[in-house]
């Protein structure tokens, strides 16, 4: 029998609020509770925020899964599964790339898979995984 996948999501500088994490790495391990029922970053505020998903690990978010801006890094070798997009990337400064690595699954129940901000020109996606999205799987 297969055990669910779990994610306790935890940020470096022991921040507790996950939601506004400029600046910091959060790792979501394998670990209570199950899954992981929120989302990581704020839309487009948050800049230099590394998100790392381990294997077996899983984000349930209501909303959008991980939100990237200017800086941020996502390596999801893990599940992300949100109603909206499962990763979302705004362009607040204009001034630092983004990279996403997904060899896990990205899942989103009424949105896109990876959401990148119209006017984002410095976005790196290396998808080796899955990406299952209701409307389009990279916009």
């Amino acid at each position: 029998m297969a055990l669910p996948a779990r994610a306790d999501c935890v940020a470096d500088q022991g921040s507790a609020n996950l939601i506004e994490a400029d600046g910091v790495t959060v790792t979501c391990d394998d670990s209570d509770p199950d899954p992981y029922p929120d989302g990581v970053g704020s839309q487009g505020t948050d800049t230099n925020l590394t998100v790392n998903v381990e294997q077996n690990a899983a984000i349930d978010a209501p909303g959008v899964g991980v939100s990237l801006a200017d800086g941020g890094d996502l390596e999801n070798q893990g599940d992300i599964t949100a109603v909206d997009a499962a990763v979302s990337v705004t362009d607040a400064l204009g001034t630092a790339a983004v990279t996403i690595d997904n060899p896990g699954n990205l899942v989103s129940t009424d949105g896109s898979g990876i959401n990148i901000a119209a006017g984002f020109e410095d976005a790196t996606v290396d998808n080796a995984g899955s990406i299952d999205a209701a409307t389009i799987g990279i916009i």
